[in-house]
């Protein structure tokens, strides 16, 4: 029982970011992920929004969003934000 209980707590509250990738086509994709108690869906999609507003400043250059999704189960498993943008002049 007490391991389930601890498994349970650090899936909720876990958190994450992954390093950018950049795709074949150009495009950059990063994700973050947050558990029920962290912050969730919300704080996983502004901060994955503004890593990518701040890659593409930094490249004197504007963002494109081509996509972002979002998985996970509320209360059950950490809500992931997951976004492909690129950056244009």
């Amino acid at each position: 029982m007490k391991k389930f209980v601890l498994s349970t707590v650090l899936i909720i509250s876990s958190c994450g970011t992954t390093p950018m990738q950049t795709n074949a086509d150009g495009s950059y994709t990063i994700s973050a992920q947050y558990g029920s108690l962290n912050g969730s869906w919300e704080r996983a999609s502004r901060e994955v929004n503004e890593r990518a507003y701040s890659f593409c400043d930094k490249k004197d250059q504007k963002v494109v969003i081509i996509e972002e999704s979002q998985d996970g189960v509320y209360g059950l498993s950490p809500q992931r934000s997951v976004l492909r943008f690129y950056c244009t002049k």
